[in-house]
């Protein structure tokens, strides 16, 4: 990082910065000082000498990288008009993906990219998206509040007639249930699927936010399961409390409260751990 900063980048192919970002931003190890030279040199270059995975892999990294660090909107804008001069058809399915997880995460809305991309995808179907492209597509066109009630229905008819869903793994069922629900694109027959996946497979191998996002999507469509709410309730318990966020735990009471879901041992306990810290605070 220091030699980078030190030299810069003009020697650098534009491969070579881009893995370079991608690498560091992995690691986890990247600084303001290194993304806002890599946005200088790309913007000195111009974007056009660059692939379109070595595109994909640069806003994917900027988006990844700690936010309250640096704001890669204005990067992302400027990286934007030269995708919409892009054939779209030349990107994988990858690069399709990881910009637009990019773009949401990084809260830059482009209606006009998202259509275009909307548009490449139902053109070329879903047929060579890998499970986790296709879960972070929904993810993003929902964290992004876009809508594509096509693309959705697409995604939909993909998941149940063409696709095992063994082959997701937690955070991706758990993603297109939040999506799904987000937009408003819910079905009974994608709900019965998504969750009986989950329940098939139990739900000890979950994060705690891929359990509150499950019953939150149930509970915010309407298409209630009452198996998934007992399994995810006996899970929570069998955790402790103190293994989910406070952001998680909300989503989780809100949503056994809007379901009607009646959970007395978990409020029990949840009840006792605020008696606890009711009394550390007055004491």
């Amino acid at each position: 990082e220091e030699e980078m900063l030190e030299r810069g980048l003009r020697e650098h192919v534009p491969q070579d910065i881009a893995n370079s970002v991608w690498a560091f931003v992995t690691a986890g190890i990247s600084t303001p000082a290194v993304l806002q030279l890599v946005e200088q040199e790309v913007q000195q270059r111009g974007v056009a000498c660059f692939k379109s995975q070595e595109l994909a892999n640069l806003v994917w990294a900027f988006a990844k990288a700690d936010k309250s660090s640096y704001d890669m909107n204005a990067f992302a804008i400027f990286v934007e008009a030269d995708l919409m001069q892009r054939d779209l058809r030349m990107f994988m399915p990858q690069e399709l993906s990881n910009i637009v997880w990019a773009y949401a995460t990084a809260g830059t809305k482009s209606e006009r990219l998202f259509n275009a991309i909307e548009a490449e995808i139902l053109q070329r179907g879903l047929g060579r998206f890998k499970s986790q492209e296709m879960a972070n597509v929904a993810w993003g066109f929902a964290k992004s509040q876009h809508d594509a009630p096509r693309l959705f229905d697409s995604i939909q008819t993909e998941l149940l007639t063409a696709r095992q869903l063994q082959q997701f793994i937690p955070q991706e069922l758990s993603n297109l249930l939040w999506s799904y629900a987000k937009l408003g694109y819910a079905s009974t027959s994608l709900f019965r699927s998504l969750s009986g996946e989950m329940l098939r497979r139990g739900l000890s191998t979950f994060k705690t936010q891929e359990l509150s996002n499950a019953v939150w999507a149930h509970a915010t469509t309407g298409l209630g399961s009452d198996r998934l709410f007992v399994a995810v309730e006996e899970e929570a318990l069998s955790r402790g409390l103190k293994a989910f966020s406070p952001q998680d735990l909300a989503n989780m009471v809100w949503a056994f409260g809007k379901a009607d879901h009646v959970a007395v041992l978990l409020f029990e306990n949840m009840k006792a751990e605020f008696d606890v810290i009711r009394d550390e605070c007055g004491s």
